[in-house]
């Protein structure tokens, strides 16, 4: 918290003797030994002596002196526009022919509100309740009667001083709290106005990513028919025989369009999905049998099934269409990379243990040149995966996308690392019951 030392103090008194008595009580050398003559005027007296003030140990104030109410009003006004206002005032009652205390007073706290004051009198000029209905009633304000001593100066001039900077320390940390809060309700202000904007702002992009979502996959659908017929008709119209080579190409690339057709609209399909897929209890060698069966004959015969460790039945639920999509996918991509190798096709069932649940592993391993590092950071991602030397087809770069994320939306996750023949092993992973 700021604190304050402000020990200024304001002498207004009509008497110039009085001022050099304030000067040995309150100044520098109110430390000294030295007092006051005995023969001088009585302090805050009238003309009837009294005893001379004594030096009182104390701080060290800044003392300014006016003879009457206008020059301490000016005096006043020019301090707080320098900046360094007084703290208190000692204020004579009769200052002729000038304004009285009271008049004073009321004059000097209009210039400060703040200043705290002493008022000094050894008549009745004014009664308390004159005073208070001309002053009001005010914590600012101390009535002191003449005759007093040197001791009371001092211990009045300490307590007001003192009071007046626990004020303004305490007003000073009062404003730096409100000005704190104003700052932080401006903070968070902002904070709802940004929230609010971003909020908009991610509806717009959501509203416009779902709106290209689906015309993407109307223009897909719309694409796939022609294609699907095209690849038909290519085959219906091809004599094998005569065309040869150019039949075989011209049938592949039809067949690769519409492959490639089919896994955009799938994977686009489940990102799209907003509800997760109906299950039902999966025989883990029916299906991979029927995954075999779908690929083409001479392609077949590769492909080696191990399903011993396979789980029971009820004991694995999940989509089996898209299931029966993802490993057809795996089993593709294994083919490819592997020219001429054997494709091994395997399920095996894994406890639960401290670290991981049970679960079930569908395997797909091939014998091709594996994963290079700097491919496999992008593996799984669209079109990311660099094409490999020697594969019969690299396909659209959708299959293990596809796959990676059809075992995610049902629950598992799909992961790949080194085979011990060197090629790449692939391990789709899903919950069990």
């Amino acid at each position: 918290m700021q604190s304050f030392d402000n020990r200024r103090v304001l002498i207004v008194d009509d008497n110039a003797a009085i001022h050099g008595d304030f000067k040995k009580i309150l100044g520098s050398s109110a430390q000294d030994d030295s007092g006051l003559a005995a023969s001088e005027d009585a302090l805050f007296g009238d003309d009837s002596p009294q005893p001379a003030a004594k030096p009182t140990p104390g701080p060290s104030y800044e003392l300014a002196f006016a003879l009457q109410g206008q020059d301490a009003l000016a005096t006043v006004e020019a301090a707080r526009k320098a900046g360094t206002p007084f703290a208190l005032a000692f204020v004579d009652m009769r200052m002729p022919p000038g304004w009285d205390g009271v008049e004073t007073i009321q004059r000097l706290w209009q210039a400060e509100p703040d200043l705290q004051v002493v008022i000094c009198t050894a008549f009745s000029d004014y009664s308390w309740p004159e005073m208070v209905e001309k002053l009001g009633r005010s914590d600012r304000l101390l009535i002191l009667k003449k005759p007093f001593d040197a001791v009371e100066v001092a211990q009045l001039a300490a307590a007001l001083t003192e009071k007046w900077n626990t004020i303004m320390s305490e007003r000073a940390h009062l404003a730096n709290v409100q000005r704190a809060e104003m700052q932080a309700r401006a903070y968070a202000s902002s904070l709802e106005t940004v929230n609010r904007a971003l909020e908009t702002s991610w509806a717009k992009a959501d509203a416009e990513v779902k709106g290209n979502r689906r015309m993407l996959l109307r223009a897909a659908d719309e694409l796939l028919a022609p294609a699907l017929s095209v690849v038909a008709d290519s085959l219906a119209s091809g004599d094998p025989q005569r065309d040869g080579e150019q039949y075989e190409l011209a049938s592949s690339s039809a067949r690769h369009l519409a492959h490639a057709l089919e896994q955009f609209i799938a994977l686009a399909r489940i990102n799209g999905a907003s509800t997760p897929a109906p299950t039902r209890p999966v025989d883990a060698p029916s299906l991979i049998a029927q995954v075999v069966a779908s690929v083409d004959k001479p392609l077949r015969e590769r492909i080696r099934i191990d399903t011993r460790r396979a789980p029971a039945p009820e004991s694995l639920l999940s989509n089996i269409d898209q299931l029966t999509t993802a490993l057809r996918e795996l089993v593709d991509n294994a083919l490819r990379c592997s020219r001429d190798g054997e494709v091994l096709l395997s399920v095996e069932t894994a406890p639960s243990d401290a670290r991981s649940d049970a679960c079930v592993s569908f395997i797909v391993e091939d014998r091709g040149p594996g994963v290079s590092r700097d491919a496999l950071k992008r593996l799984f991602e669209p079109f990311g995966h660099a094409p490999v030397a020697g594969a019969e087809s690299n396909g659209a770069g959708l299959g293990l996308a596809l796959a990676k994320r059809i075992a995610e939306s049902l629950g598992g996750g799909l992961s790949y690392e080194p085979a011990e023949s060197g090629g790449s092993r692939f391990k789709l992973r899903l919950p069990v019951v």
